[in-house]
C-alpha cells in the first residue's frame, strides 16, 4: 500500500494510514449521498384522499348536486373528508353551503308545487345529516305546504255556474288588483353576476308596474347588503328581457333604463313574469 504512496506519505507511515481512512470515509460518504438522493418520500395517502374528496366535492357543488344522488352528493363528499381531519375548514364550509343549496332546492320544489321533489331533496338531507333541527323544520314545512296545496284544490273542485252571475260566484271572484297596478310579484334583485341559487348577493322584494312606474320595493337581502328601492318611469325603461348569461337558469332577466341596467330573479323562477312586467310597461 506504502509503495504507491508520494515519498513524503511513504516516509511516514501513520500519516499513509490517515490518508487511507479519509479515503474510506469520503467513498462511503459518496455512497450514502446517492443512496439518499434516489430515495423519495412516501405520500401521504391521507391528505391525498381528503384533497381527492374536496375535488369531488367541489365538483358535485358545482353541478347543483347539494345532497341527490346520495353516495355522490356534495354533503357526503365534504362529510367524508371531515371524517378524515375534522378541522379542515374548507370542507365545513362546503358541508354548509350544501346544505343551503339544498334547502333552497326544496323552497324552488315548494313553489312549482312538485311536493315529490321537495320530499326527495329533503329526504337525502335528513339522510344524510340525520338529527339536525333545521332540515326536520325543513320536513314540516313540505307537509304543511302539501296539506295547504290539498285544501285548495279541493275547493276550487267545487263547481260554479257554467253561465250568469250569482251571489255566491261574486263571493268567490278572485280579488282584482288595486287600481293602476297592472304586474306584481316577489323578485330577488342581484347586487352580482351569481343568482341566489349560487350564493350570489342579493336583496328580495316586490318587482310591480304602477301608475305607469316600474318599481322594486326590497324588503329583506343576503347577509352584508343593502335592501334597495327602485322607482322608474317607464317611459325611461328602454328593455326588460332576459338574460343569456346571468342567472339564466333561474329565469333571470334585466331591466334596462337610461342610468341603470338592473337583474333580476323572479322567486318562483317563472318564465311569465318578464313578459307581463314588459307588457305592462309598454301600456
Amino acid at each position: 500500500m506504502f509503495e504507491k504512496l508520494p515519498p513524503s506519505i511513504k516516509s511516514h507511515p501513520s500519516i499513509a494510514w490517515g490518508a487511507g481512512i479519509a479515503l474510506v470515509v469520503v467513498v462511503g460518504f459518496g455512497a450514502w449521498s446517492l443512496l439518499r438522493s434516489r430515495t423519495t418520500v412516501p405520500p401521504n395517502p391521507r391528505a391525498a384522499r381528503i384533497e381527492q374528496l374536496e375535488n369531488l366535492a367541489r365538483d358535485a357543488y358545482k353541478t347543483g348536486h347539494y345532497a341527490l344522488p346520495i353516495e355522490t352528493s356534495s354533503i357526503a363528499y365534504s362529510k367524508r373528508a371531515l371524517e378524515l381531519k375534522p378541522s379542515n375548514n374548507y370542507s365545513r364550509v362546503m358541508l354548509e353551503n350544501s346544505i343551503n343549496g339544498g334547502k333552497y332546492q326544496v323552497q324552488q320544489a315548494l313553489k312549482r308545487k312538485d311536493f315529490a321533489k321537495a320530499h326527495q331533496v329533503a329526504n337525502a338531507m335528513d339522510h344524510l345529516l340525520p338529527g339536525r333541527k333545521d332540515i326536520a323544520a325543513l320536513k314540516q314545512d313540505i307537509g304543511i305546504a302539501e296539506r295547504g296545496a290539498t285544501a285548495s284544490r279541493r275547493q276550487n273542485a267545487v263547481a260554479h255556474p257554467k253561465a250568469g252571475v250569482t251571489a255566491s260566484s261574486r263571493q268567490n271572484a278572485v280579488p282584482h288588483p288595486k287600481a293602476g297596478a297592472t304586474a306584481s310579484f316577489s323578485a330577488y334583485h342581484l347586487h352580482g353576476d351569481k343568482a341566489p341559487a349560487d350564493h350570489g348577493p342579493f336583496c328580495l322584494g316586490i318587482l310591480s308596474v304602477s301608475g305607469h312606474h316600474l318599481k322594486f320595493s326590497g324588503r329583506s337581502a343576503s347577509r352584508g347588503q343593502k335592501v334597495h328601492k327602485f322607482d322608474f318611469a317607464c317611459s325611461a325603461v328602454r328593455e326588460i328581457k332576459k338574460n343569456p348569461r346571468i342567472a339564466s337558469r333561474q329565469g333571470g332577466f334585466h331591466v334596462r333604463t337610461a342610468s341603470a341596467n338592473l337583474n333580476f330573479v323572479p322567486r318562483d323562477s317563472s318564465p311569465k313574469h318578464v313578459s307581463a312586467l314588459a307588457s305592462a310597461c309598454s301600456k
